[in-house]
Formats: structure tokens, C-alpha cells, sequence
């Protein structure tokens, strides 16, 4: 844990074996929230969603790939997804060296397969429900772990959900437990 601040930071990092990887932090200023992915490459992703609606999307130092007007933050009641990322980039992440934060978030790496793509989805809001398994167009997604995070300074009393999921074809033997 870190001294109190006006910001709030949450790690969520991957581990394998011995080997913890951040996978991205997750800052929020007053209402402003800020997620992107520490690692090696210059063209990183940061993605920001501002108290005022403004929506960006960056790679690396460049300008904003695109600007959007969603609901302002406070608005927000039921979920709104800010970021999601495949796990395939796992070794290109940055090593966890006890990093000061306000809350971690640890989650295995699932094992690898050919059939199944696992993945991380940010949301914000403040009602988030358990999200359900589906199957669409012969892809099914399958919930593997998911935590809400309050974010007690935010005027809006903002919540974080991070969700790991499973991406595989609808007809494996995994989708028929």
C-alpha cells in the first residue's frame, strides 16, 4: 500500500510460475480514469476516460488514435468498458518489482492452447452483475475470475471491474461443461 494521494492506482498483474508481469495499472484522478500497459515496446496502449465524457485511445507518445464523447462519469450506473487485451503479450510486459500501489490484483496466467485466447476487460461504473458465459457465432467466452475495486476519493463513488475471461471455439469439450 501507498501513502494516501489524491490518486488511486491498481495493479493488475500475471504470474506464471515464479514470474509476475504487470499487466496494466489502472489510475483514477477525481473522475478521470487512466489504463494502459507497462511494457518494453515504445508502442504501448494507454487508454482515458474523462469525468467529462471524453473518451482516448493512444499507442506509444503519438497523438489521441481517436476521441469519442461517451456519458460523463457520473452518469455511469451501469458498466462501461474502458479497456480490454488478449494475454499473448505476456513476455513483453514489464517484471513486478513491489511497485507502490493502492490495490493488486494477482491472476495466473491461464495455460496456453491452441483453441482458447484468454483475456482482461476493464470497466467502470458503479452496478456491475457477474457476467454470464456466451456464445456467438460459434465463439464462446467463458468468466475465469472478476473483483470490483471501489475507488473511495472519486466525487462519483466510481467502481473498477476487472474480468478475466477465455475466448474458445463454441464447439470444444470445455464448452459443454
Amino acid at each position: 500500500m501507498r501513502a494516501k494521494s489524491q490518486e488511486y492506482i491498481l495493479q493488475i498483474n500475471l504470474y506464471s510460475g515464479q514470474d509476475i508481469r504487470r499487466f496494466c495499472e489502472i489510475r483514477v484522478k477525481s473522475d478521470n480514469v487512466y489504463v494502459f500497459q507497462p511494457e518494453k515496446s515504445i508502442y504501448r496502449t494507454k487508454v482515458s476516460y474523462h469525468a467529462s465524457g471524453q473518451h482516448h485511445l493512444k499507442l506509444g507518445k503519438g497523438p489521441a488514435m481517436f476521441v469519442r464523447q461517451e456519458d460523463r462519469t457520473e452518469w455511469i450506473r451501469a458498466e462501461k468498458n474502458v479497456f480490454s487485451k488478449s494475454l499473448e503479450n505476456f513476455s513483453a510486459l514489464l517484471p513486478y518489482k513491489g511497485q507502490q500501489v493502492d490495490e493488486r490484483f494477482d491472476l495466473e496466467l491461464p495455460s496456453p492452447s491452441p483453441t482458447t485466447l484468454p483475456y482482461i476487460e476493464v470497466s467502470i461504473g458503479q452496478i456491475f452483475e457477474p457476467k454470464k458465459n456466451w456464445t456467438h457465432m460459434d465463439v464462446s467466452a467463458i468468466t475465469l475470475a472478476q473483483k470490483v475495486f471501489s475507488v473511495l476519493h472519486s466525487p462519483s463513488e466510481l467502481k473498477i471491474c476487472v474480468r478475466l475471461f477465455r475466448m474458445q471455439p463454441a464447439e470444444t469439450p470445455e464448452h459443454q461443461l
